[in-house]
């Protein structure tokens, strides 16, 4: 679909273009991107409210009624749903200046009443742009934002409403440059924490300079600092804070503590500086002075005074937009990763959950092909979260029409899985800006849009920019997932096994005959998933919220065994044999408790330990890389060196050569206590001598006695048994070989 913009949808004074630049490049936007959810969550309803201009919701408040606050910001006037002209008369020059507008729905949203409020204590009238708004006590409303009347002076704007929508108060909160209110939280006393950011110096209400310097108006190189104002219920100033380091610091959100303090969270361009204990994770500035940016957390007690504070970033830009507080102490922080320049930017959600100290537990990242944008989040009563944003195409045939915006909501579950989600469409730009959990269990979304009736919008737009409101259950009915195969069907503790089958995305479990397994979604049809270490032969099970299932086939779960040792005897620093099964992952090697430090691994079969000082005799114990253990029946007697040149045992089926079956060549390992000259016999199963080697005198220690399966002629064995005898000081030990092509 195409729409035609006349020009009169881009006149505007200079300051209307600052306070709306945003919204332009992101909400005008016609082609539109295809998503099938996961999981189809179901809209109940929707509703569009507007003027004939420009009104961009907010924030949303759910009230006790069912009803809900509508809060933003409009240009329009008396027109539409808007019952009341803007502040000021526009003007030809200035053009139109915003203003709040307040809305009050029934539990299904229909409109009760509507309220226009603005600035009005300047000699001129003023940019009014909201951001926030809290419920207090008395059933009335805090509404906040900004109010901006020139170039590069703006204060915090904060307005008490009563229940109804009627003013009872009205304070603006600055210094002596640019101050913009981001969020505000009721405090224990009932007064209120104003949170935002500030480029002002000392002067007015701003009692430090920023941490970042002077602003320098005439460059616009004006670095932010967060700025925390206190006040009473009556909005009277109690006390202020400057937190921040040496570049710009940019404070998005603020959360109560139980523990009567405050987190902060927002976005960082600074180094380790001022109240920023760690480096920037994104790298230097350039030569412009332009900073990568991390997420920055910063914890507060209740007068203010940093407690801690957390960098979390990474390679790219990061942009905090929301810190929700868990019921444990942790928290999950939610934003938008950018990578790129100019045309070839992309955007990501970059959410991540860290521990009531800021270190990181896990974290996700979700995007679209053409890049996507967070707005919100909120905890789910399940313990997991949903996360609301949206996401765009570029696919534009020209200069002259706009790519398309959908909302986007993804539910996670408390361990970051991914169970659903979902978009939702217009059939031009939307853009989610808010989100809430409801009285009744459901969801209900806020943002702007220029869509007019399509898809999931059942109502044609008012203007050029509407407040969009859509209610979403918070239920589904998943269907139960379904196991088609696994492979490999046989494997080793802390083997990799993949699961195929269907509706396997919301897994919340995989056990291995009971036992809970570490897992991966792949997608909806496909599991990743390692074998438990304490796992036994059986089925496997996966578990999601729509049931489980069991596959039909039983999984074999791989034991290493130990089937000889040779030696059994040996010195400290002698060499060892540990034949068995399935010991190519092996570890660790510890001999009666004390650990080999040098041991390797032959084939798949075959260990050579080295025996570490400090060992006494007692068993050999090995442990895989997946946690397996495996421990002898027999014990490896310690002994000390003596004058016997032989350390091995004359009893031919304790003999090790490796590899045996062998296909070429052959070594057999022997100790020698002290030097002695060394010779081999080798006889075929006739009882000839084929094949007479005189190693000559050879040194003390582990020696490897190489038979490169040749006879005295000099040609190569053919395959069959041959028995070796070695001699050395008079002592005799034989073997037996088994000589296989089919050994390679």
């Amino acid at each position: 679909m195409k729409t035609t913009f006349t020009l009169s949808h881009f006149i505007f004074n200079a300051n209307a273009l600052k306070n709306r630049l945003h919204y332009f490049v992101l909400a005008f936007v016609l082609v539109a991107a295809t998503y099938t959810g996961a999981q189809a969550q179901t809209k109940l309803w929707d509703k569009t409210y507007g003027g004939n201009d420009y009104d961009d919701l907010q924030k949303m408040v759910a009230l006790p009624d069912g009803g809900f606050l509508l809060a933003g910001d409009s240009y329009s006037g008396k027109s539409g749903d808007k019952t009341q002209p803007l502040m000021a008369p526009c003007s030809e020059y200035e053009g139109c200046k915003n203003d709040f507008w307040i809305i009050r729905t029934d539990a299904n949203g229909k409109k009760l009443w509507d309220k226009t409020i603005g600035t009005t204590n300047f000699e001129s009238f003023t940019y009014d742009n909201l951001t926030t708004v809290v419920a207090t006590p008395d059933g009335g409303f805090l509404l906040g934002g900004s109010t901006q009347y020139d170039w590069y002076d703006s204060n915090y704007l904060v307005i008490k409403i009563d229940a109804n929508g009627n003013k009872l108060w009205e304070k603006q909160y600055g210094g002596t440059d640019t101050d913009e209110l981001r969020a505000i939280v009721a405090t224990p006393d009932g007064g209120f924490m104003l949170a935002g950011s500030s480029v002002s110096s000392i002067g007015r209400d701003k009692t430090a300079n920023n941490k970042s310097g002077v602003c320098d108006s005439f460059d616009g190189n004006c670095p932010f600092d967060n700025w925390l104002v206190k006040i009473d219920a009556k909005g009277n100033k109690v006390w202020d804070k400057t937190i921040g380091g040496a570049n710009s610091d940019d404070l998005a959100t603020i959360v109560a503590t139980p523990d009567g303090g405050y987190l902060l969270g927002g976005t960082s361009g600074s180094s380790k500086s001022g109240d920023k204990s760690e480096a920037r994770v994104g790298g230097a500035c350039d030569e412009y002075g332009n900073c990568p940016l991390d997420y920055w957390v910063v914890k507060v007690d209740a007068t203010g005074k940093k407690v801690w504070d957390k960098t979390i970033g990474s390679t790219n830009n990061d942009n905090l937009n929301a810190l929700t507080l868990a019921t444990d102490g942790s928290f999950l922080v939610s934003g938008t990763s950018t990578t790129g320049k100019g045309e070839s930017i992309t955007h990501t959600i970059w959410t991540v959950k860290l521990t009531n100290t800021g270190a990181k537990v896990w974290e996700q990242h979700f995007k679209k092909e053409a890049g996507a944008k967070f707005a919100a989040q909120v905890a789910t009563k399940d313990g997991g979260y949903l996360l609301g944003g949206s996401y765009y195409t570029t696919e534009c045939e020209d200069y002259t029409e706009f790519c398309s915006d959908d909302y986007w909501v993804i539910k996670l579950s408390a361990t970051g899985a991914k169970q659903w989600e979902k978009a939702i469409k217009g059939n031009s730009g939307d853009i989610l800006s808010t989100m809430i959990a409801t009285n009744d269990g459901h969801y209900l979304l806020g943002g702007r849009s220029v869509s007019g009736a399509g898809n999931d919008k059942s109502e044609t737009n008012r203007g050029q920019a509407d407040y969009w409101v859509v209610k979403l259950s918070g239920t589904v009915t998943e269907p139960a997932p379904q196991i088609a195969s696994f492979s490999p069907g046989a494997g080793l503790p802390g083997a990799k096994v993949t699961i195929t089958g269907a509706n396997l995305g919301s897994a919340t479990s995989v056990l291995f005959n009971g036992v809970a397994a570490k897992f991966k979604v792949i997608s909806k049809t496909t599991l990743e998933t390692l074998v438990p270490a304490t796992a036994k032969s059986g089925r496997i099970q996966v578990k999601t919220a729509g049931g489980s299932s069991i596959s039909k086939n039983t999984f074999t779960v791989l034991q290493p065994s130990i089937v000889k040792i040779n030696p059994m005897a040996a010195k400290v620093g002698s060499t060892v044999l540990v034949t068995g099964t399935h010991l190519n992952t092996a570890k660790e090697v510890s001999i009666n408790g004390t650990l080999a430090k040098s041991f390797t691994v032959y084939k798949n079969n075959v260990l050579k330990i080295t025996v570490p000082k400090g060992a006494t005799t007692g068993k050999v114990s090995i442990i895989l890389a997946g946690g397996a253990k495996v421990t002898s029946t027999r014990d490896l007697k310690i002994i000390k060196a003596t004058v016997n040149a032989l350390a091995v045992t004359t009893e031919p089926t304790e003999i090790v050569a490796y590899p045996n079956p062998f296909s070429t060549s052959v070594t057999i390992c022997l100790t020698l206590v002290k030097p002695e000259n060394v010779h081999m016999v080798v006889y075929n199963s006739a009882g000839h001598i084929i094949r007479s080697v005189a190693f000559g005198k050879l040194e003390a220690g582990s020696q490897r006695l190489l038979w490169d399966g040749t006879n005295n002629q000099g040609n190569l064995v053919t395959d069959g048994i041959y028995f070796y005898k070695l001699t050395a000081n008079g002592n005799v030990t034989t073997g037996r070989l088994l000589k296989s092509n089919s050994a390679r």
